[in-house]
């Protein structure tokens, strides 16, 4: 009788989620369902504080696929380098004023990409300010920042 009600009313039964992933250099990557991607952390070394790795690629019953693990590799090695760099563009490239932002208030949040950004090769770095719900993202590709904008 459950098979015809989940039929009839489109109700489908959560997906179990798969045991986390230990990529070798990603860490460790388990499924966050209230994130709706596979999540870690990229640890700061010095200051012992960390940001968060987001994919958003996959679900609860499939791994990232291997080509999104390849393309954020390079960017999480290099990640608290890139943070500032990201930083500075995302400060020249918004017009900040109008959205009431603090540039010294911002924080680095994480690394992420999505599974319609792997085709072009673009992942992003993204900061929150504080002040606000928003999410601030500076969009990488190849190394080098190439556009901004802000999830509200």
């Amino acid at each position: 009788m459950t098979g015809l009600l989940n039929r009839l009313f489109g109700h489908r039964p959560a997906e179990e989620p798969l045991a986390p992933l230990l990529d070798p250099t990603l860490g460790l990557l388990r499924w966050d369902e209230d994130a709706e991607g596979w999540v870690g952390e990229i640890a700061r070394p010095e200051a012992g504080s960390a940001a968060r790795l987001h994919i958003g690629a996959g679900s609860a019953g499939t791994y990232p696929a291997e080509a999104m693990l390849d393309l954020l590799r390079p960017p999480y090695r290099e990640f608290w380098q890139l943070a500032p760099l990201a930083q500075d563009y995302l400060c020249k490239n918004m017009d900040i004023d109008d959205w009431l932002a603090d540039p010294q208030a911002f924080r680095v949040q994480g690394l992420e990409s999505y599974d319609h950004h792997l085709a072009e090769g673009v992942y992003t770095i993204s900061f929150t300010n504080g002040d606000s719900e928003a999410v601030w993202k500076v969009h990488f590709q190849a190394g080098q920042p190439v556009g901004c904008g802000i999830d509200d």
